[in-house]
């Protein structure tokens, strides 16, 4: 059975997986990938990237601000219960440094040397252990309790194939596609017979077309035409 906590942690290693396609910004494209689960590029802080794993996993907003864009080490600090070393588990979270906070970072493992999963940099995310950073103090909070309740499995987008662009078309033409061009022409106000057959009619009004819209004048549908068309 796969709990928040899994995913958490699942979210996080696609993250190493997938390093190639993060920048780390502290601006404000930082949460943009909190509603966005699995959607390369991405660009985040360690932070926001705690906050898209939590988000992707569907546990609650560990900055308790119901994902509005806001958060911070020092939100996570405030609203996370503080745990004892011994007491981690993967799923909870570390910060280090006094105050309202320097760095974040997922664990996941648990240990004497808890193993995280950090966002710090460019070339992030990384494999980190809490002895490698160093930076103290290192508070351990906890936002979600050890037996989540299990929610269904968030998968990556299947990619989809680029749909076909129309081919282009010009006087003598016929078929589905020269239908197609003068279907978009009527509903833009042109009166044509739509038959199927690019005659004289036709291709006068798709040099009417061409020339209100600012494009090359030659009578034949391309890229650009269709483009203006909305195909």
């Amino acid at each position: 059975m796969t709990t928040m906590r899994d995913k958490i942690v699942a979210a996080a290693k696609w993250g190493v997986e997938n390093k190639a396609h993060f920048t780390y910004s502290e601006g404000p494209l930082r949460m943009e990938a909190v509603h966005k689960p699995f959607q390369l590029p991405i660009t985040s802080d360690c932070s926001s990237w705690v906050t898209s794993c939590y988000s992707w996993a569907g546990a609650p907003d560990p900055n308790g601000c119901n994902y509005n864009g806001y958060g911070y080490t020092g939100t996570l600090l405030s609203h996370g219960t503080k745990i004892p070393l011994s007491d981690v588990i993967p799923g909870d979270v570390v910060v280090y440094g006094p105050g309202t906070g320097w760095h974040t970072a997922i664990i996941v493992e648990a240990g004497s040397d808890p193993l995280t999963v950090s966002m710090g940099q460019n070339g992030d995310p990384s494999y980190v252990r809490v002895s490698q950073d160093g930076r103290l103090p290192q508070t351990y909070l906890r936002f979600i309790p050890k037996d989540a309740t299990p929610t269904p499995p968030v998968k990556p987008p299947v990619p989809q194939p680029p749909k076909p662009k129309p081919p282009t078309i010009g006087p003598g033409a016929s078929g589905q596609y020269v239908t197609k061009m003068q279907q978009l022409l009527v509903g833009k106000g042109y009166k044509l017979r739509i038959d199927g057959v690019f005659g004289q009619m036709t291709e006068a009004a798709v040099r009417q077309f061409q020339n209100q819209h600012k494009l090359i004048v030659d009578g034949i549908c391309g890229n650009a035409t269709w483009g203006a068309l909305g195909a």
